[in-house]
């Protein structure tokens, strides 16, 4: 225990020693920036300061660093010690300046002194002008409420004037996330399985965004009432999971209300290697790939936009590509059929229904059909709840055509008519 308060902090941040544009925290922090980072932590405005040795290192995810990972600053005071991490001012990308804040909160999480605390202290550039460099992006504030609804305290009334709102739903995550992309390919994903009481959480976990993806997570568990969620890791190469750290501190703050699946980002590599006859074909990538070809949901039919009233039909049906299937072998060409996302639409409930009980179809035109086999009475409540009735600009993709042929194999469009 001190009465006064001490702030640690290792020299090097990660590129200093190489002279890559790094900051060497002995000549970048001012007596200022420490007065002004003890006061927000303990309303101390004396400290002392302790730069440790340069030939120590830094233990983080089983190995040794000589650098400041997580850019951290231990204040310690009484009985108690903070985890400061610094949002380095000479930031050279939009995801660069929030790259240190997860291996911070990994050290904060180790810290056994049950008395602890954690924060994020932007710096300026200009600390008469008050600076702050491009930190105010769209991306820049999306991740400020991201962190906000994680609970993580910061100086926000010094750069933003105000505390960033936190999200309430786990929708409001995703749609802001997905608005920054300029397009969907591989963007986050969310949806309600009413059927379970489960949200499906899609994320990115190579390179740059998988402390993101970790963030999502947490802040995501935050808004939930006791729901149940399920996290599928988008891999890519061998980067193909959260860091464990991250998983058990994830499922630990759920009660275990979570599970966590690898998905390959081409397709479920994981489950192909399953010789089970005949194969199971069901996979949740499929509702993924339709969500990056069409964007949210919404039914082709009618104006049903519920996100879990809607569901992923398959054009050409599983049932009928499962009969193409050959006994010990993987299947693969098969599971690639139904993960394609050009193998699906947007369909509420009941049109997917009768879509799949072939009361209705498309021809390749792109106009709906009704079968002559059933009764008018089905026929005219199908027309009733349908709004939309030639689709011509999704069924001219070849690759979206393709998949229409293969259904209409299995059809006799004979008994089919034009609405």
């Amino acid at each position: 225990m001190t009465d006064n308060v001490v702030l640690e902090i290792y020299p090097h941040s990660q590129k200093s020693r190489s002279d890559q544009n790094g900051i060497y925290w002995p000549d970048f922090l001012k007596d200022s920036d420490l007065k002004e980072i003890s006061l927000f932590v303990t309303e101390q405005s004396k400290f002392d300061t302790n730069f440790l040795n340069e030939s120590s290192f830094i233990e983080y995810g089983g190995k040794k660093y000589s650098y400041n990972v997580g850019n951290v600053i231990k204040v310690k005071y009484r009985d108690s010690i903070s985890y400061v991490t610094l949002g380095i001012p000479k930031n050279d990308g939009r995801n660069s300046y929030f790259q240190q804040i997860a291996p911070a909160y990994s050290q904060f999480l180790k810290e056994e002194n049950t008395n602890k605390n954690f924060y994020f202290y932007a710096l300026p550039i200009d600390r008469e002008q008050k600076d702050y460099g491009k930190i105010y992006t769209l991306y820049h504030h999306f991740m400020y409420s991201l962190l906000s609804t994680c609970g993580i305290e910061a100086n926000w009334k010094d750069f933003l004037d105000n505390t960033p709102l936190k999200f309430k739903k786990v929708e409001e995550i995703i749609s802001r996330r997905n608005r920054l992309n300029k397009e969907n390919n591989n963007s986050s994903y969310a949806y309600f399985d009413n059927s379970i009481d489960t949200y499906n959480l899609f994320l990115k976990t190579y390179g740059a965004s998988k402390y993101e993806s970790f963030f999502m997570t947490f802040a995501t568990i935050n808004t939930l009432d006791n729901l149940k969620l399920k996290v599928y890791e988008l891999e890519e190469g061998n980067l193909n999971q959260l860091p464990l750290w991250c998983i058990n501190f994830l499922k630990e703050i759920s009660e275990n209300n979570q599970l966590f699946e690898t998905l390959d980002t081409e397709m479920d590599e994981h489950r192909v290697k399953e010789l089970s006859f005949p194969p199971k074909l069901r996979t949740p990538r499929h509702r993924k790939n339709v969500f990056e070809k069409f964007g949210s949901e919404k039914c082709l039919l009618c104006d049903e936009n519920i996100a879990e009233n809607i569901q992923a039909a398959h054009i050409w049906d599983v049932k009928d590509i499962k009969k193409l299937s050959k006994e010990n072998s993987k299947n693969e060409d098969l599971w690639e059929y139904t993960a394609d996302g050009n193998n699906g639409i947007w369909l509420c409930s009941f049109h997917h229904r009768n879509f799949d009980q072939n009361k209705i179809t498309f021809d390749l035109k792109g106009d709906l059909l009704y079968s002559t086999e059933i009764s008018a009475f089905v026929i005219n409540k199908i027309k009733i709840r349908t709004q939309y009735f030639n689709f011509q600009n999704i069924f001219s993709d070849p690759n979206t055509a393709f998949y229409l042929r293969k259904r209409l194999e299995n059809l006799n469009l004979h008994s089919f008519l034009k609405y």
